[in-house]
């Protein structure tokens, strides 16, 4: 049978064709549409987890970052630590003291004029009148040689005037149970302690001498 028909001069489709043709057309639309669907589901779930890697991705950066910040704080801070200990100041309390100086006083440099741990404290070490007031004490008692024996010392002490010798204990007459006490140091002992000759001389003495003038018993080691 025949799906066309010639009337006057024209070929006609019949009807029944034309509803198939167009039957078959929308069948194929609508599958490349449910087609187009699934695929959009599809990236769109596959969007969605590349969103939470992203995420995850994030986190572990700013988790990175913040892990290399404190690994470079830790390397500086060994460094610190190392450079004040090749320079024989093992001291917690002196080291936190030299760190907190060194930064200070960086800070109110110019740029062009500042240096490292190593040059500041070499500087300071070689003259430690141009050291913070905090660290002079130890400084100037880290520069200064060891004590010398009492058998040594003694004729040192004795070469000095009348008015520089350490005075000795008098004894007083003992009286209900009372004991002797020490002749009080010259007003001006404190004063000559800072000649650095006649400190090292004079070390235990001025430090007696200081507390004694503070009503203090002796606690802390210069």
């Amino acid at each position: 049978m025949s799906k066309t028909i010639l009337h006057d001069g024209l070929d006609y489709i019949l009807k029944s064709e034309v509803d198939k043709i167009i039957s078959d057309r929308l069948s194929k639309t609508a599958e490349r549409a449910r087609a187009a669907e699934s695929r959009i589901a599809d990236l769109e779930t596959q969007l969605k987890a590349g969103k939470e890697k992203i995420g995850q991705v994030d986190t572990l950066t700013a988790q990175l970052h913040t892990m290399s910040e404190d690994l470079t704080a830790a390397r500086q801070q060994y460094k610190q630590h190392s450079t004040i200990s090749q320079h024989g100041i093992l001291d917690s309390d002196v080291r936190d003291a030299i760190l907190w100086s060194f930064e200070r006083t960086m800070q109110t440099r110019n740029k062009k004029d500042r240096q490292d741990l190593e040059s500041w404290l070499t500087e300071i070490k070689s003259d430690p009148s141009q050291a913070p007031a905090v660290l002079k004490p130890h400084l100037i008692q880290q520069a200064q040689p060891a004590a010398q024996p009492a058998a040594q010392a003694q004729p040192a002490a004795q070469a000095q005037p009348a008015a520089q010798a350490q005075p000795t204990a008098q004894p007083v007459p003992v009286s209900n149970g009372v004991q002797p006490a020490a002749a009080p140091a010259p007003a001006d002992f404190l004063q000559r302690a800072a000649d650095p000759e006649f400190y090292r001389q004079n070390r235990d003495q001025i430090r007696e001498a200081y507390y004694a003038a503070q009503g203090k018993k002796p606690g802390f080691r210069w």
